[in-house]
């Protein structure tokens, strides 16, 4: 995905990397990665480090990434404790 404008996302499902409010425009975390990969191994000096230096660019923000993915499985772990709670509520008074 090539840099986007704000609203052009609407309710597609990205991460973003870097927001600009004043120009509206956005970068996903894909492209972003994908960017400083690509420079970190066009301006690493040893050749023998290009591929090590690719692949930092790609995990450089990886912590972040897993910080939001953590939050999403909270919220979905949560949401599904709630529902066995209810389901077996159910199940006590249907039983009797």
């Amino acid at each position: 995905m090539a840099d986007k404008e704000i609203n052009d996302l609407k309710e597609e499902n990205v991460y973003l990397a870097h927001v600009d409010y004043e120009t509206q425009r956005i970068q996903d975390a894909k492209t972003h990665l994908q960017h400083v990969a690509d420079f970190a191994y066009q301006n690493c000096p040893i050749q023998e480090l290009k591929v090590l230096a690719y692949l930092a660019g790609i995990m450089h923000d990886a912590g972040n990434l897993a910080r939001k993915t953590r939050k999403i499985l909270k919220k979905f772990w949560n949401q599904a404790i709630r529902y066995t709670k209810m389901v077996w509520i159910i199940l006590r008074r249907v039983e009797g």
